[in-house]
């Protein structure tokens, strides 16, 4: 059972980052949410008045785990947010045994462990809880388990704002590019769609932020939830716009390398795209199509990067893009004779030192 190991190995390597950054009085995502969680627990009940307070899995269910036992207050808010991460890597190594041997597919595992949400930044609350239901849900879906695609999926509308609603596109332009249209995925997206206009539209004021970012995103503005810093650093659009400046300061910087990687990755998934795409069934073939799309556009766009934040489209999708991932290395294994488990091995080293930002440690970045 190597879910069950990497589920557990996940779970302790998030658990000791989680709530570092409440700790250490870093006012941020996951200190919002424990904020937001204290007051539920004040208030004995789930109140709307901030957008965090629309992610219950991360704010209102531990409340209610904590007013049942009356102790370990902190604990269950540190564990709330590990026990979905977890679900990422060991979901994307059974989504990837539907295709690859139990090794390669290990390796998909170790491919997602190293990107940043893990290895840098594993303190993100309640996007790493909507990682793991989506892929679940990914899950569910390419092995035709209908009902755990269903019922994750609508767990996702009530984890995360932002993830949701991303999901909610990837969905649509996956069931409008599959060749064999199914008609429970249809029914599903439908429930799904029903599911995030109630929460989103008629039980929370998140609808009021989203029209003010949609507007911002329109007119590529900064919203309210980013700084400049944010977007020059993360959007490979405004990067290049800005590159002629940023050479004279340094180029090299930790966001910017991982940025760099991340697009040197996405070359291997192009490729295992191209070379893959055909050994995948219908719906797989469009989902990492919908997948894949939609984290590019978001690399280049930088009003899409300002609305909704790149990394948080590719971590969205990593689960179903892991797959092109392994296809494109399994083929480079049979053109240049190296194993294909060394050649994952060595991407992921490579990844995962950027992801932490050794090699920009090593450039002169502090």
């Amino acid at each position: 059972m190597w879910e069950v190991l990497i589920y557990a190995v996940t779970f302790i390597i998030t658990y000791r980052k989680s709530g570092s950054t409440v700790k250490e009085g870093y006012v941020g995502d996951r200190s919002g949410e424990y904020q937001t969680y204290c007051r539920m627990i004040e208030r004995r009940g789930w109140y709307d008045d901030y957008l965090l307070n629309t992610c219950l899995f991360s704010t209102y269910f531990p409340s209610l785990v904590y007013r049942m036992f009356k102790r370990w207050k902190w604990e269950i808010f540190r564990a709330s947010a590990p026990v979905f991460y977890a679900l990422v890597p060991a979901f994307t190594y059974l989504t990837a045994r539907y295709y690859f041997d139990t090794i390669l597919s290990l390796t998909g595992a170790a491919f997602v462990l190293s990107h940043f949400y893990f290895m840098g930044d594993a303190d993100t609350g309640r996007n790493g809880i909507a990682g793991g239901l989506i892929a679940v849900s990914l899950w569910g879906l390419l092995g035709g388990q209908y009902w755990v695609f269903g019922a994750a999926a609508v767990l996702v509308v009530f984890a995360h704002y932002t993830a949701s609603f991303i999901y909610f596109f990837v969905l649509v332009m996956t069931a409008l590019l599959n060749k064999a249209p199914d008609t429970a995925i249809y029914v599903i997206i439908g429930i799904y769609t029903v599911a995030m206009l109630l929460w989103y539209g008629v039980f929370t004021r998140l609808r009021e932020l989203y029209l003010t970012v949609i507007k911002n995103a329109v007119k590529g503005e900064p919203s309210r939830c980013t700084t400049a810093e944010y977007d020059s650093n993360y959007s490979l659009g405004q990067m290049v716009q800005k590159s002629v400046s940023a050479v004279k300061k340094r180029f090299i910087t930790k966001s910017r390398l991982l940025l760099l990687t991340t697009v040197v990755i996405l070359g291997f998934i192009a490729g295992g795209y191209l070379l893959f795409y055909h050994s995948l069934s219908p719906v797989a073939a469009s989902l990492t199509t919908s997948f894949l799309l939609v984290t590019c556009i978001g690399m280049i766009s930088p009003a899409l990067a300002t609305a909704v934040g790149i990394y948080r489209i590719y971590f969205t999708g990593v689960s179903a893009i892991t797959l092109l991932f392994l296809g494109f290395v399994e083929t480079l294994s049979g053109w240049t004779g190296f194993t294909a488990y060394g050649i994952a091995t060595g991407v992921i080293i490579v990844y995962a030192l950027c992801n932490n930002g050794g090699m920009a440690y090593l450039l002169g970045e502090k």
